[in-house]
């Protein structure tokens, strides 16, 4: 379309990008009636109209065709409608979280620097950058001896947005945004339909490309965090100019900068929190950090300045310089590769030689892991003692040593032994913890180290071997799981202990109707109306109610429905011959229904003081006027809490079972999990503990945390403090180093209460020998002829040969595995 070569194209549409985003970023402000309509920094935009924007880019790309231009021009158009709507929606959402300040005028202009260029023009001289700065000046009026410092690389009058918020609140705030525009190789003509769907595609692929890390937050929780030399050295080989991380890097610049002027200069020394913002059609990046005077640095200040150091210490490279950027691609590699383990470094040593264009390639090694703990590893007595450290917070929660706490717990599971091991000391801390419980009051445990420790062992355990009355509620994404502890705590050696384990699914509520009607049609059963089905286990001659919407059967009965009765979901009504009406079935809730099983089975069977309850939950739904999934289980009882009634039945059930334990396993296995751990907890609070309000609660409640994945205290807290994001964030903390286990006590806030949790924690793996494989594989590809005789795209072809790779490399995995015996 232009004869300019691709690179001065990309400038120019970059820089009309650039004004059209603008656009929406201004308009956002003046309709949060932010920036006033005939604010002297709008005056330049109010003169400037689309036309003038897409005529100045049309000659600068020195497009003469007529059918060329009207492309353009529909080009032009189309980014116009995007680039506003990210500029505007972007800034919409910076400022609602502002939104009580700006209301109140607690915060309000102090300045704006959103210039005006043309594409075309020129911005590189140093008369320009003079007038530029001087502009900066003026526009945030800041003392005339400060425009020297701010024309330079990475200086704020270069920024391409910038707001400064101040005014009676406790904060200033500063916005800087930059933006950047990924040219594509080619224009579509969008006066046709099928290029806007072409570039909806072409977003949509763009989204479906990036790894799974571009959509996870990382929060790194009480630790600095730098940015790679690797980075800060290399940053154009990493990332080229118009990526979201450069554009990052350029953003903490001119924000950091900016702020520290501001801090220099201005007699008003509150905190300024400065955020960098980068848009670009490909993503947003952010990074917000505050700057001032407290003694509490805040740990994403260095982290801001090293990015905008990273970006002053970039050399651009001359378009078109590939043995430049080689060199620099080299360099990162080699200095990555220097900094590896060694046995990382051993392994890559096999990297001698670049893959042949047009073969495939496999590159793999194997890592030996040396001296891991197992969680049958025998400790001395005195060596176990050791690895719980008496801190004061353990102290506190165990009004004594937690030490001998742990040691007296070790000495009624093993006897006169003089080892334990490590299983059964994780074992033994958590019956520690658990006996902690006192009446009127909510205990909180987390078990925490990887799989195969015993977390959930060591629970079943202890309530198997207890007399004292408990009602036991076990919830996990996992039905097996579920399967396994019901089945552990109901039988021993294939009879019954008189522990009543209840548990259901929905699968089991959908089969359950039909399998009544079966048994009815045999003679064997009454008919009556169905809604859902709870399995029963552990008590020999249990009374069962002959009436109820819910049937209960079996573990025998179990296997049948499952093998013979699949249930439905949906139900169908005929309305004619030739209509039908299908909607969702009606069917108990799961919770439900055990609570009400649960309560119907206990009035009846007076002797019950033992009860365990498992679900298997694959969500969490908060239904509005508080209530939400867990408020199921408050079919327990038939009189609400706060009623007179309903104490007195909580006071009867309290006689029984005076131990309410409830533990969430596999915690971030289910993308609710924290939601529902909050949920639980004030449920607990509301049903057992508040309603005693004169009088103090006859129950002990034990709340229990577990899971694999959350390794210590501090990542276990932050899941739980993550909010409505959780299932994307990775969460960093400091190693513990080789300890094979350890003991903690924090305040983690559940249910909106900060509560004192003791966290039981191991470091093990259950292998006899443990390997790490790596694996690179290159496949080659090859264009291909569609149907329709076309040649098939680059990028068609490579995601056909990426499907096949895909399926061909999970069918080896687990159909081949590999013959070494206790590798994972």
């Amino acid at each position: 379309m232009s004869d300019l070569p691709f690179q001065k194209q990309a400038e120019l549409w970059g820089k009309t990008y650039e004004i059209l985003v603008k656009r929406g970023v201004l308009a956002s402000l003046v309709e949060c009636e932010v920036l006033p309509r005939d604010h002297e920094s709008t005056k330049v935009w109010r003169e400037t109209k689309l036309l003038k924007i897409s005529s100045a880019l049309i000659r600068e790309l020195d497009i003469l065709d007529e059918r060329e231009r009207e492309i353009a021009k529909a080009g032009i158009d189309h980014m116009a409608l995007g680039a506003f709507g990210l500029g505007y929606t972007t800034t919409r959402q910076y400022l609602l979280s502002h939104e009580k300040a700006l209301k109140r005028k607690k915060l309000m202009l102090r300045g704006i620097w959103c210039p005006l260029t043309l594409p075309g023009d020129d911005t590189s001289t140093a008369e320009a950058r003079l007038a530029n700065a001087t502009a900066f000046r003026h526009a945030f009026r800041l003392p005339e001896n400060v425009v020297s410092g701010l024309s330079g690389k990475g200086e704020p009058s270069n920024a391409d947005f910038l707001l400064w918020l101040s005014g009676s609140a406790n904060e200033d705030h500063i916005l800087v945004q930059e933006y950047s525009y990924d040219m594509p190789g080619e224009l579509g003509d969008f006066r046709m339909q099928e290029a806007h769907l072409d570039e909806l595609l072409r977003h949509r692929r763009i989204v479906n490309s990036r790894s799974v890390f571009a959509n996870v937050a990382a929060e790194v929780a009480g630790e600095d965090f730098n940015l790679s030399s690797d980075i800060r050295h290399h940053l154009t080989a990493l990332s080229g100019d118009n990526k979201p991380l450069f554009k990052l890097c350029q953003a903490c610049s001119y924000a950091e900068t900016f702020a520290q002027i501001v801090l220099g200069t201005s007699e008003n020394k509150k905190p300024i929190v400065a955020r960098a913002l980068a848009i670009t059609p490909n993503g947003l990046e952010s990074l917000a950090a505050q700057f001032g005077h407290s003694e509490r640095c805040d740990p994403r200040v260095p982290l801001m300045q090293q990015l905008g150091a990273a970006y002053r210490g970039t050399q651009k490279l001359a378009d078109g310089d590939e043995e430049g950027l080689t060199k620099q691609v080299e360099a990162v590699f080699n200095s990555i590769r220097r900094k590896l383990p060694i046995a990382l470094q051993q392994g890559m040593r096999q990297l001698t030689h670049q893959p042949e264009p047009g073969n495939d390639y496999v590159f793999e090694f194997e890592e030996s892991i040396p001296n891991f703990a197992n969680p049958m590893m025998r400790l001395k007595l005195d060596e176990a003692a050791s690895l719980v450290e008496d801190t004061k917070p353990v102290i506190d929660y165990f009004d004594a040593s937690g030490r001998g706490a742990v040691m007296s717990a070790v000495k009624d599971l093993i006897g006169d032994a003089t080892n334990i091991s490590l299983r059964d000391l994780h074992a033994a801390a958590t019956v520690a913890g658990i006996r902690r419980s006192t009446k009127g009051m909510m205990n909180v445990i987390a078990l925490e180290g990887n799989p195969g420790i015993g977390k959930t062992t060591a629970v079943r355990r202890y309530l198997s071997e207890t007399d004292n009355g408990y009602l036991f509620i076990y919830v996990s994404p996992r039905v097996i799981l579920n399967r396994d502890v019901t089945e552990s705590l109901a039988r021993n050696n294939g009879r019954p202990t008189g522990i009543l384990a209840l548990t259901s699914n929905a699968q089991l509520n959908a089969a359950a109707k039909r399998y009544h009607e079966s048994l009815v049609e045999k003679g064997l059963a009454k008919p009556r109306h169905i809604d859902g089905g709870v399995i029963a286990d552990g008590v020999g001659d249990l009374n069962v109610p002959s009436s109820g919407s819910i049937l209960i059967i079996t573990p025998e009965q179990e296997t049948e429905i499952d093998s013979d009765h699949a249930g439905s979901t949906v139900a169908k009504t005929t309305l004619s011959e030739l209509e039908d009406r299908v909607k969702d079935a009606h069917r108990i809730g799961v919770l439900q229904g055990l609570a009400k099983t649960t309560r119907e089975l206990m009035q009846i069977n007076p002797s019950l003081n033992r009860i365990v309850l498992t679900a298997a939950l694959q969500g969490f739904r908060e239904r509005g006027a508080g209530q939400s999934t867990i408020s199921a289980l408050s079919n327990l009882f038939e009189n609400k809490a706060e009623s007179n009634a309903g104490r007195r039945e909580r006071q009867r059930l309290a006689e029984r079972t005076p131990n309410i334990i409830v533990m969430i396993d596999e915690l971030a296995g289910d993308g609710a999990g924290s939601p529902f751990v909050h949920a639980v907890a004030r449920w607990l609070e509301s049903e057992f503990l508040e309603c005693f309000e004169d009088e103090p609660s006859p129950f002990a409640i034990t709340l229990i945390a577990s899971d694999a994945s959350l390794g210590n205290e501090i990542v276990l807290s932050r899941y739980l403090d993550a909010g409505e994001r959780t299932p994307d964030k990775i969460l960093v903390s400091r190693s513990s180093g080789e300890s094979c286990f350890r003991i903690a006590v924090t305040d983690v806030r559940i249910g909106g209460v900060n509560r004192p949790t003791l966290h039981v924690m191991a470091n093990s793996f259950p292998a006899s020998s443990l390997h790490i494989r790596y694996q690179t594989k290159l496949t080659a590809v090859r264009i291909q002829e569609l149907d329709n005789g076309m040649q098939e795209t680059p990028r068609q072809a490579i995601r056909r040969v990426a499907e096949d790779s895909t399926l061909d490399l999970a069918v080896v995995g687990y159909f081949c595995p590999s013959p070494r015996k206790g590798k994972n």
